[in-house]
């Protein structure tokens, strides 16, 4: 343990902080005999070294400048594997781990007798550098020469050359090593305050030419985006771009869409459309004289919706309002089709003295960062009551995330919610048409969520990316481990994530339910989905840095042959999986919570809305049911409700 050697008190020349070796002997080992305490083995509740350490962290006030190392220094047998893989989960999101030290005694020899490791010990070493292999050092310390049997061939040296072979194993570098982790690392546990979608205006994110597909149908398809320094762009593509206007050179009066361009824009060139860039609100579409027309007449109207308005969160950036919006103005015909079609909120504990010292320092920031000095402080109230954006990396997700709530897309009409077996549709929100069916919907929203101790917790990893299969099966090697050991888990807030269906096949309505399952199987009720839940965590998935902007509407006329609707628009869900860029929602608490071994954590969290505005508010409380039921819960702590009332953070609509 000790302080960091690159910090700066603010004043003079740096000074250079060295670490403090502390006594990692549980109270109960101290007692010990010598003899006892050699056995190798430990008595049970030999994590008080950590949970020592973690009461000094909550001492400094998760303070950055204390920090620790992990010493590794012994033989370890697979009945402890389990135990030792949640410490360490612990420990790597809430105790600011700065290295790693190897001592020579925790080596074996092979048959040469150069250094390798146990099955165990590589375990842990793909643990530990899986997740924060980037920013963690590595040292490797003891005396070879009292060993013995090993000669010039067991040096140092070659104790860190086996360390940066199994460095180099395919698993780490992939993580570690990838383009996308080398352009992420300046990001990582870096907060991004949210912004406002419907008001900042951002800089302008280019992205990468898209493969046509192939098999296109005749429709018009309204896609959605946020960014309204995209307009000019977009409306320069026409002008180099043929493929943008049917094949022909770019002619204003048929990108108006008059009556007299209608007959034109109905002979396309195959691999071709007609793109209209309109920019307004998505909300006020009877605005644009286009669009007004569209509402006119229905054969003019959307067959497909495309937007690009999720956030960490699902709806965060108000894709509820704004979707809702488009689907009230009457431009969307009664089968039309979203993408995305539905999006589901998760939510789950996490322990990250990082993220929590992060979000503490966020309240001496400038309030309006145009105001420079003379603007006032953010404050610790607005600064620990503000949900961030994060790329989350010193954290500790420690429970399976669970889902909040839903949004579907679009809302249904009476006919149309009659003759569909979509699951999930609120029946009181359907209506005689379907901009009637939008109209008088309530987007707020209450989930209570309970999270059990959970023994595999630790599969999550830091709360961002797969769930990991290799600590899995260690932890179901010893399923109730946690239960019988004396650790305690401190929780620093919640992640918010979000699984998303962009796009699903409808089912046959003249086949029986029976039938309809075998064709999922056979793949022909296909979804596309995409999803930065760690459970179902959408592989290639690729963000460092926060994707929002206002809004731009695109109405593209794509005339091809008719047939292949269902191939059409899985490739659009693709080509909108593809395009984007995601971080989780960081929900920090106030004072961390300390859970006993057994308990549970509930949560509430609501979003809640005014004529104007959308905020979350979130507050949690620690259960201590372990008896199984036998007496009434008792509630061990409570943290008072988070931005009440949107007087921190919201959004506006």
């Amino acid at each position: 343990m000790g302080r960091r050697d690159d910090d700066d008190d603010g004043g003079g020349p740096p000074r250079r902080r060295r670490p403090r070796r502390c006594p990692d002997l549980h109270p109960r080992e101290r007692d010990l005999g010598e003899e006892e305490r050699g056995g190798g083995r430990r008595p049970e509740g030999d994590d008080g070294d950590v949970r020592a350490y973690l009461l000094l962290l909550e001492r400094c006030d998760h303070d950055p400048s204390v920090g620790c190392v992990i010493h590794v220094d012994r033989k370890i047998d697979d009945v402890d594997l389990p135990g030792i893989v949640r410490i360490l989960h612990a420990l790597l999101g809430g105790g600011h781990v700065r290295a790693m030290s190897w001592d020579v005694s925790a080596f074996l020899r092979n048959r040469g007798g150069y250094p390798t490791l146990s099955r165990q010990h590589q375990a842990i070493f793909a643990l530990v550098y899986g997740r924060l292999g980037r920013t963690l050092r590595t040292l490797v310390e003891g005396d070879v020469s009292s060993l013995g049997g090993g000669g010039d061939r067991a040096r140092p040296i070659h104790h860190l050359q086996y360390l940066r072979h199994l460095r180099s194993r395919p698993n780490l570098p992939s993580k570690l090593d990838s383009d996308e982790s080398i352009l992420e690392t300046p990001y990582l546990d870096n907060l991004q305050s949210p912004l406002q979608p419907l008001g900042d205006h951002l800089e302008r994110q280019k992205n990468g030419r898209r493969r046509r597909p192939r098999r296109a149908l005749h429709a018009s398809i309204v896609a959605i985006e946020k960014n309204p320094s995209a307009v000019l762009y977009l409306r320069g593509m026409k002008y180099v771009d043929r493929s943008w206007n049917g094949g022909l050179d770019y002619d204003p009066c048929v990108d108006g869409g008059s009556d007299a361009a209608e007959g034109e824009k109905s002979i396309v060139i195959p691999g071709t459309s007609f793109v209209t860039v309109i920019g307004c609100d998505m909300r006020e579409a009877a605005s644009d004289p286009l669009l007004r027309r569209m509402t006119q007449d229905e054969t003019r109207r959307a067959d497909i919706v495309v937007s690009e308005l999720l956030g960490s969160f699902g709806d965060n950036e108000l894709s509820p309002e704004c979707l809702d919006g488009v689907q009230r103005c009457g431009i969307l015909k009664e089968n039309c089709v979203s993408i995305p079609q539905s999006y589901t909120a998760f939510v789950a504990p996490v322990s990250s003295a990082r993220l929590h010292y992060e979000a503490k320092t966020q309240s001496c920031l400038p309030l309006n960062a145009n105001e420079g000095p003379a603007s006032p402080h953010v404050g610790m109230q607005r600064a620990m009551e503000t949900p961030y954006v994060v790329r989350t990396h010193a954290a500790s997700q420690t429970h399976k995330e669970q889902a909040c709530w839903t949004f579907y897309h679009p809302h249904p009409s009476r006919e149309r919610a009659s003759a569909s077996d979509n699951v999930g549709i609120n029946d009181a929100a359907c209506d005689s048409s379907s901009a009637k069916a939008a109209d008088n919907i309530n987007n707020d929203r209450h989930a209570y969520i309970s999270f059990p101790h959970d023994p595999i917790g630790a599969a999550s990893g830091c709360g961002y990316g797969p769930l990991d299969a290799d600590v899995s099966s260690i932890l179901l090697s010893d399923p109730t481990g946690i239960s019988a050991r004396s650790d305690t888990t401190i929780i620093h807030g919640f992640l918010g994530s979000f699984h998303s269906v962009l796009y699903e096949s409808p089912p046959s309505t003249s086949k029986t339910i029976e039938k309809v399952m075998k064709n999922k199987v056979k793949g022909e009720n296909r979804s596309s989905v995409i999803s930065i839940a760690p459970h179902s965590f959408s592989v290639g998935m690729f963000s460092w840095f926060p994707l929002v902007s206002t809004f731009l509407v695109q109405i593209l006329n794509v005339g091809m042959k008719h047939g292949f609707a269902t191939s059409w628009t899985h490739c659009l869900a693709n080509m909108a999986c593809n395009c984007s860029l995601l971080n989780v929602k960081y929900f920090p608490l106030k004072h961390p919570l300390s859970i006993p071994p057994g308990a549970t954590v509930n949560c509430n969290i609501w979003r809640r809305s005014d004529e104007s505005r959308v905020w979350y508010e979130w507050c949690a409380e620690v259960i201590d049911n372990r008896d199984g039921g036998s007496r009434e819960p008792c509630v061990l702590v409570v943290s008072s409700i988070h931005n009440p009332g949107g007087r921190s953070y919201y959004v506006k609509k």
